[in-house]
């Protein structure tokens, strides 16, 4: 048995979501664990108190700078500057305590102001992180309100340098507190994906819980003619949107909308009272519910309607599901991650007619809401358990610790322990499909094939919102496919990403991401199984890939990236004479088949989303590298892909994203001067050769697009770039 471990918890948390969820957190790691908090006057203590669980809690005083109104107001970034240098020295007298405590590790969750604590930067210890919402420069919820700053506040805002003081104090500590932090978690695949794109750290989705004892069914309790939503009234709640969607129902069937709201704010709910007056919808706001109150009015709901704006979690559908109530919700941010469309509800899109027709739907078919409402609360039981939660934070505490948790990998994978010996390792396909019907159905008549002599094999498609009949056929062809259905396209590092995320959750031991127009020889599978687990250090297999126009033409043996930081193909274009006979080490895999065990994945992260497409399997390959995995060819396993012809033209696009990506890479990795010299000197001679060069004149398209991509490289700006050359 491992020991206990006994662990710092800092936090500075108002009431709310975040002190619930650390609230649950506690009370069932205090049985194991000895717990010390470290805390400030200005948090919540009575709310969800943790004191009960807790060995000692040390609380430190804090007073904000008092703010000044009009004509003054304009001093008030100056007050929360100091504000923000104060919380700083607090923090590292806070870390000073911690320190001398003997603790295995620091737990910290959000700060006032700074989202991410000052004291991750200050202590000498393992540190956690979780990351309850995105925070950043990038992350800006579109809000407009008419009682909100707008016209010249706006412009004098941009050049106020006492905003530019506190913001650029403010980014400051989130940029190095995240930098010393030694693992962040986050709460949702949404909040990591914004996470990456601002500071490029992967953190690990450590997903929340919900009291399903508490949020029940009751026995008794009719539907009423209302829909409920819950949240504090402020703007990024949505609730205008909810209003103006339940206005376009049919007035005789349009339900009254309650919301439960124990944090107003004045401006808001006046805004809300009055467009839904103007709308003919009728609202009531009820504040102050008892939790038995709440979980009654789940109950009597019709449906849960919720539009927050970009909300990270979306814990107050999982509340209604776990009451049996079914959710309409928008499809955007952690919502689409809890509410699982057409089984628990329905999403739409941030579109007042869609959302309108969704709720309407589930008003005249009872016995569909009723279905839905079963449906959500057995999900809720499966998925979203408090002590499945806890224990998946254990295990990321005591890995951050240093000590090793006695949970077999293998329970904390999902799995039985009685699986396969490793000699015939379960492989997950995931495969990307665009619009490529024909493609992807070839594709998976191979994986067929190979399934006669590698059984322990399943393929997941990931349709891209195509229109061509592809989900249809694919179901109709091959019915043990699962095919996961995406409304947007996230790039090569994003889609596989998800796919990636659910082949892990299904208990593969290894993940063969394939493009869809990939053709395997019938015995590849076997023969990538047998490289795999021919080493214990096999961290990223790949196959030999053939030009499927040219069967005996190698396309790709591996790659290698040389000492200034070029990468090329190993054997391309060279007929196949026997010359790779024996699997061997490389550089990386081509993206268009590779392999990659489990716990490489668990322990470098999934691809880098920043990128988009182009070198992100370069670079994932690098980090598995420098983790001390190994990246090795199969010669034996073999399959054909028709991308990349001989008589291949990229169009600027990729030469965009080609030279943006080398850019990010070299800087993620910190290249040596030399690879950064080089790449500088390439990039400005092509430039200049493609702009001065009568010759050169059909390249300017690429010109412009090898400009863009190194202005964005420069301003940070990630993930997809879309435009017209």
């Amino acid at each position: 048995m491992t020991r206990p471990l006994k662990i710092a918890l800092y936090h500075n948390l108002p009431s709310g979501g975040a002190k619930r969820a650390l609230y649950e957190w506690v009370r069932r790691l205090a049985h194991r664990h000895t717990i010390d908090v470290f805390t400030f006057s200005t948090a919540d203590h009575e709310f969800c108190d943790i004191r009960p669980f807790v060995r000692e809690q040390y609380e430190v005083r804090f007073d904000f700078h008092r703010l000044f109104s009009s004509p003054l107001g304009r001093l008030n970034a100056f007050q929360r500057w100091r504000d923000l240098g104060e919380l700083a020295r607090l923090d590292r007298h806070i870390a000073g305590q911690i320190h001398r405590g003997g603790y295995d590790l620091l737990f910290a969750q959000p700060g006032l102001y700074s989202f991410i604590p000052a004291v991750l930067q200050f202590a000498r210890l393992p540190s956690i992180f979780y990351l309850h919402e995105p925070f950043g420069r990038q992350f800006v919820r579109p809000i407009r309100r008419p009682y909100l700053s707008t016209g010249w506040r706006e412009r004098v805002n941009r050049f106020d340098p006492l905003i530019r003081l506190y913001e650029s104090r403010l980014y400051q500590i989130q940029r190095r507190s995240v930098a010393q932090t030694t693992r962040l978690l986050a709460n949702s695949e949404f909040t990591r994906r914004q996470i990456l794109q601002e500071f490029g750290v992967d953190a690990p989705v450590c997903y929340l819980g919900v009291d399903f004892e508490g949020f029940r069914p009751l026995p008794g309790v009719e539907k009423e003619d209302f829909v409920l939503s819950v949240g504090e009234l402020t703007p990024r709640k949505g609730f205008d949107f909810l209003v103006e969607s339940l206005a376009l129902i049919p007035a005789d069937i349009r339900p009254p909308l309650k919301l439960v709201s124990n944090v107003a704010d004045p401006a808001e709910q006046a805004y809300i009272e009055a467009l839904a007056r103007q709308k003919g919808v009728a609202v009531e706001v009820l504040s102050r519910l008892g939790f038995e109150e709440l979980v009654k009015l789940y109950n009597r709901a019709r449906l849960c309607v919720y539009s927050p704006v970009l909300e990270p979690f979306g814990l107050v559908p999982l509340e209604a599901m776990a009451c049996g109530t079914p959710v309409v919700g928008v499809r955007e941010g952690g919502v689409a991650e809890t509410v699982v469309h057409e089984q628990a509800g329905l999403l739409t899109p941030r579109h007042p007619a869609r959302f309108a027709a969704a709720v309407q739907r589930l008003l005249t078919d009872a016995g569909l809401a009723a279905a839905y409402g079963q449906n959500a609360r057995q999900i809720v039981l499966d998925r979203w358990n408090w002590d499945t939660a806890t224990e998946e934070l254990e295990r990321h505490l005591y890995a951050v610790a240093g000590i090793s948790d006695s949970t077999p990998a293998h329970a904390a994978a999902g799995r039985p322990a009685s699986s396969p010996p490793s000699s015939s390792p379960f492989i997950i396909s995931v495969i990307i499909n665009f619009r490529r019907k024909e493609d992807t159905l070839a594709c998976l008549a191979s994986l067929a094939e190979n399934e006669q002599t590698y059984p322990r094999h399943k393929a997941i498609v990931l349709d891209i919102a195509s229109n061509d009949g592809s989900v249809e056929a694919i179901r109709a062809a091959f019915p043990a496919v699962e095919v996961m259905e995406l409304e947007e396209n996230r790039g090569y590092a994003g889609n596989n990403n998800i796919g990636i995320r659910a082949a892990l959750a299904q208990g593969a031991d290894w993940i063969f991401i394939l493009n869809e127009d990939t053709v395997l020889a019938p015995d590849c599978l076997a023969q990538m199984a047998a490289v795999a687990v021919s080493d214990p250090r096999a961290g990223v297999v790949g196959p030999m890939v053939y030009h499927f126009d040219e069967p005996e033409v190698i396309q790709s043996a591996g790659g290698r990236m040389d000492s200034l930081w070029q990468s090329f193909h190993i054997g391309q274009n060279e007929p196949d004479r026997g010359q790779f006979p024996a699997p061997r080490q490389v550089d990386w895999i081509s993206g268009c088949a590779i392999m990659v065990r489990r716990e490489m994945v668990e322990q470098v992260g999934g691809l880098d989303e920043r990128f988009f497409t182009y070198w992100e399997e370069t670079e994932w390959c690098w980090r598995a590298r420098q983790k001390g995995w190994r990246v090795l060819h199969a010669p034996a396993a073999r399959l054909w892909h028709k991308g990349v012809r001989r008589d291949y033209r990229p169009g600027p696009a990729v030469t965009y994203y080609y030279t943006r990506n080398h850019l990010l890479l070299l800087a993620k990795h910190r290249a040596p001067l030399r690879a950064w010299l080089f790449t500088a000197g390439q990039i400005g001679r092509t430039l200049l050769s493609w702009s001065l060069k009568p010759r050169w004149r059909p390249m300017r398209p690429h010109r412009n697009a090898m400009w863009l991509g190194t202005v964005d490289f420069l301003r940070h700006r990630w993930g997809e770039r879309k435009f017209e050359w």
